[in-house]
């Protein structure tokens, strides 16, 4: 029987100028600096979670696929308990990417992701969209907004 996880972004934190931060929107980030993610993991079944490890943690983009290679863990977790992810990126692509999250149960049976305790994500790894925006442009917004003051 499949396990059911839902994972939820809590914290998109962008490490930056926060002349340019202010322009982003939750689920942005900027080319070339670096963002901190942090993810719920909550058990949706009625049965334990038995625990595991991540088996991969990246991000995706068309032409790049970036990942972590450091090892996490996830404890065992009762019906409805939650556990926290942290990691931290710099991606170097502009435009549509995804955060790409994979777990291997301790036991070894398939998981079932949920972006929505109505949601499953298709297929076997969890996926979340994020938007990389070009630096110098979020420069010149910037500029721009500065000389309009």
């Amino acid at each position: 029987m499949a396990h059911k996880l839902i994972i939820i972004v809590t914290e998109l934190k962008v490490e930056s100028k926060p002349e340019w931060v202010q322009y982003l929107r939750f689920g942005e980030v900027i080319r070339g600096e670096p963002f901190t993610v942090l993810l719920t993991v909550k058990n949706l079944a009625d049965t334990n979670f038995p625990g595991g490890r991540i088996k991969s943690m990246k991000v995706r983009f068309a032409s790049l696929e970036t990942g972590v290679t450091q090892e996490k863990s996830i404890p065992t977790l009762s019906p409805g308990a939650e556990s926290t992810l942290q990691y931290t990126f710099t991606v170097n692509e502009n435009g549509t990417g995804w955060l790409v999250l994979a777990i291997e149960a301790n036991d070894q049976q398939p998981i079932e992701y949920y972006q929505t305790p109505e949601f499953k994500v298709p297929g076997t790894e969890w996926m979340y969209h994020i938007y990389s925006v070009d630096r110098e442009k979020l420069q010149i917004v910037a500029l721009l907004a500065r000389l309009a003051k």
